[in-house]
């Protein structure tokens, strides 16, 4: 691990730390680093200010994970920027891709059916009622179509193609 600190960031050196534990765990030796690779994970510190380390440790073990994976059976449509044994300046170049990746990857996503739009304008048409009164309509459909169907009031409008109708006014 490197001893000279780039950057004042308190979440340099534990995303340092993890990269070198992770690489050694997975490849049996220290990964190469320079001065490139501390002031790459600097500037993605500065741009990333609002991330804490957790998350960031999350999005570098993803990237071995995904990067492992695709050197063996491909998926269609997948595609791992990184091979094996990266550094961290790439892992740092590669990080919007990472980071969108990390958050297809959330564990409910897979799991929840797919919602259809009669789905949506049936939960609208039986619900309705219960919506017309409520001092917060918004907040009630997300929690009556989170319960029925698993997804928010602004999803439920994206499956309907962002309809003008407001959905209390279905049915009329």
């Amino acid at each position: 691990m490197p001893a000279k600190r780039i950057s004042s960031d308190t979440r340099f050196q534990p995303i340092v730390d993890f990269y070198f534990a992770e690489f050694e765990r997975r490849h049996g030796v220290k990964p190469s680093w320079d001065g490139s690779d501390g002031m790459a994970l600097g500037r993605i510190l500065f741009s990333q200010k609002q991330l804490p380390a957790e998350k960031l440790q999350r999005l570098v073990k993803m990237a071995f994970e995904w990067s492992d994976a695709w050197w063996g059976p491909v998926r269609k449509g997948d595609f791992c920027p990184l091979q094996p044994g990266f550094r961290l300046r790439e892992f740092c170049a590669h990080f919007a891709k990472v980071a969108v990746r990390l958050q297809g990857e959330r564990p409910a996503a897979p799991d929840r059916p797919r919602v259809t739009a009669n789905q949506v304008l049936t939960v609208f048409k039986e619900y309705g009622d219960r919506v017309m009164g409520a001092q917060n309509p918004k907040a009630k459909w997300d929690e009556i179509l989170q319960r029925t169907l698993g997804i928010s009031y602004d999803q439920a409008r994206y499956i309907l193609g962002a309809m003008p109708m407001r959905p209390d006014r279905v049915g009329d």
